[in-house]
């Protein structure tokens, strides 16, 4: 695999531990996570992850985007909510 096929970006949203990102960076994946608690993205960062402030952040520079949520109503929040907003 070579480097631009690992140039890849993964959000992470309300997820109280989620270890994905964690094996993607392990694996020398690119990585950007998005959590709307910054708490939750330390662990990631301290691998090299880059964090942003916004889903909408996160889509617009991402190639590919894997989204892990709780329910429908945080699958509705993340593709509609206000984060979205500009």
């Amino acid at each position: 695999m070579n480097k631009d096929e690992k140039n890849r970006n993964y959000w992470t949203w309300n997820v109280r531990k989620c270890e994905l990102p964690l094996h993607l960076l392990d694996s020398g994946f690119e990585v950007t996570v998005y959590n709307r608690t910054k708490e939750k993205t330390i662990q990631a960062k301290e691998k090299g992850a880059k964090v942003v402030t916004s889903p909408k952040e996160i889509a617009e520079n991402s190639e590919l985007v894997i989204t892990i949520v709780k329910d429908a109503n945080a699958v509705k929040e993340i593709s509609f909510g206000k984060r979205w907003d500009c």
